[in-house]
This record gives C-alpha cells, structure tokens and sequence, in this order.
C-alpha cells in the first residue's frame, strides 16, 4: 500500500492532470493516463531517488500500467 501511495504522488507530482480516482484507473497504461516516456522516465529517476530501487530498461518495459509498477516496486 505505500508503494501505491508514492507511485500516485510521483505521477500526480508529474503531471497533476492524471486523474487516479478510481482503482480501475490504476490498471491503466502510462500512455492511457497522458503520460508520455519523458514523464515516465522522470518517474523511474524518482523512484530510483527516493525508493532505492532500480528499474532497468528491460524491466520498464515489461511495466506497462501503473499496476504493473506498483507490483514490482512491492516484490523489491
């Protein structure tokens, strides 16, 4: 749950236009929430920064919705 908790923030922080309302929202790609690769990549950094966690190419690309990430931030 607090992984979920910062991953709204860092996206919300990112692009404060994502609407993150619903659980279903989180289900959603980066892409269906309006966020681009700049954005995600910003959000990769930050949580490398303030999570202590590496994401490396290969893995963001097998993330593709902010679920995805909640899940693998949460099996570190």
């Amino acid at each position: 749950m607090k992984n979920k908790q910062i991953i709204k923030e860092l996206i919300l922080i990112q692009n404060p236009s994502v609407d993150l309302s619903n659980e279903a929202d989180f289900s959603s790609s980066f892409a269906e929430l309006g966020l681009d690769s700049i954005d995600v990549m910003t959000i990769v950094l930050k949580i490398k920064r303030e999570l202590g966690i590496d994401i490396n190419d290969e893995q963001l690309s097998k993330l593709g919705t902010v679920s995805e990430l909640i899940e693998f931030l949460d099996n570190k």
